[in-house]
């Protein structure tokens, strides 16, 4: 059964219970290439798991990471302007000084994530409407 957001193909390390990377049988800590995995990277990166990658620095402008799993990753001085993060789980990830600038993070998880110093202007952070808000919505 091939790997889902939710049931990932586990690191092929025995033992280990980290996610295997999109395209790569190991996890960020088993990985040997490193940097030819991130230089590897296609701009569409939908549902990817990509979990603890150190993407920091990177310039990852317009990517689309559409539900993708960048759980604990280091995007520290990323360069995220314009990329498509909606539905992406950045939770635990460091973004400081990244760059969202335009981005779309609609219904992106951000727990635990350090975002200091990122800029997120005109970035989409919008959430989704409660039940509550709808009827709210509906009785105007």
């Amino acid at each position: 059964m091939p790997s889902t957001h939710y049931s990932p193909i586990l690191c092929a390390v025995p033992g280990c219970d980290k996610p295997a990377l999109t395209g790569a049988p190991h996890c960020w800590r088993h990985i040997e290439e490193r940097e030819a995995f991130v230089a590897g990277l296609p701009r569409q990166l939908s549902h990817a798991v990509l979990v603890d990658v150190d993407l920091s620095g990177s310039d990852l402008r317009g990517r689309t990471f559409n539900g993708a799993r960048l759980s604990g990753a280091n995007l520290a001085g990323a360069n995220l302007e314009g990329a498509d993060l909606r539905r992406t789980f950045l939770d635990h990830t460091d973004m400081c000084n990244a760059n969202c600038a335009g981005a779309d993070l609609e219904m992106a998880v951000l727990g635990s994530a350090d975002a200091s110093n990122a800029s997120f202007a005109h970035a989409n952070l919008c959430l989704l409407y409660t039940s509550d808000a709808a009827d709210e919505e509906d009785s105007v």
